[in-house]
């Protein structure tokens, strides 16, 4: 699963957010909505810090053993898309990794939702590098 966008790298980069150990910190986290029972659930559990391969985002077909594997991503827990099913694809500025509050994060700060099917194989091809700022 890799995702790149415009606030990654570069100048105008996504600040870095001191996190668990000193001196350690985390610049944004990979996200995913999933559309359960026909009501959609996001969360965004992957950590990056700067200059964090890419490909660190895993496998696509272990997501569900992965990414939501404890109890506290209640639906979402152990849940593996199929393939070609419609899934959200998304990034958050920060550690928002169980973070309900948002004391996590700097600035608050997500990209666009990208909408795509599913699939190991899958390449979007696009961009969903607009920003929305949150609360």
């Amino acid at each position: 699963m890799v995702v790149d966008f415009d606030r990654r790298d570069g100048p105008d980069r996504w600040p870095d957010t001191p996190w668990g150990a000193p001196r350690d910190s985390v610049e944004y986290c990979l996200g995913m909505c999933l559309n359960i029972n026909d009501h959609w659930f996001c969360s965004a559990p992957i950590q990056f810090w700067h200059g964090r391969d890419l490909e660190a985002g895993g496998r696509a077909n272990e997501v569900g053993i992965n990414w939501f594997y404890p109890p506290a991503w209640g639906p979402m827990s152990g849940h593996q898309p199929a393939d070609g099913e419609l899934v959200g694809i998304f990034v958050a500025v920060g550690s928002t990794r169980h973070n309900v509050d948002g004391s996590e994060s700097i600035v608050h700060e997500r990209s666009n939702v990208l909408l795509i099917p599913f699939g190991t194989n899958y390449n979007a091809g696009v961009s969903a590098t607009a920003v929305k700022r949150y609360k």
